[in-house]
């Protein structure tokens, strides 16, 4: 199945464009800042404002150049992916995040990866899981603390 890129980023950026503007009407309950400090609403505010923004860009920019046609992914690896991500949210709750996802990247991996070597295949998805799994590790549990 074919997909124009045109209508893909369109759909795409007014998905953005629609949850920015939730986000942002949302954020505007929020207490407002006093003169000294900014308040909750300022961060989120900013955020949705900025993807409003970058979604528009996107808009434009995807009408202003030429329009080429892509493959997808086949409505029966579309419906796995979409199960594979309940899974991988239930798994979340139900057991180690980490574990979750590292489990997560490596079967979606080895579901994208068509090489012909199967063994580098499995040890080149093994090696990505584990690095990215490993950098959120580091970035999110070490040096943000936020797990």
């Amino acid at each position: 199945m074919k997909l124009s890129t045109r209508w893909g980023t369109t759909a795409a950026s007014l998905i953005f464009v629609t949850i920015g503007v939730i986000v942002f009407v949302v954020s505007s309950g929020f207490p407002h800042g006093t003169e000294t400090t900014l308040g909750p609403g300022y961060l989120p505010r900013l955020l949705a404002l900025g993807l409003i923004i970058f979604a528009f860009i996107n808009l434009i920019m995807a009408w202003l150049t030429p329009d080429t046609w892509h493959e997808i992914l086949e409505p029966k690896i579309l419906s796995v992916f979409i199960i594979l991500g309940f899974i991988y949210l239930w798994a979340i709750a139900s057991f180690n995040y980490y574990l979750s996802t590292f489990l997560f990247l490596f079967i979606s991996f080895l579901i994208l990866n068509k090489k012909e070597n199967k063994k580098r295949a499995y040890l080149e998805d093994l090696l990505s899981a584990s690095f990215l799994t490993g950098a959120i590790y580091l970035i999110f549990g070490l040096i943000l603390d936020v797990f």
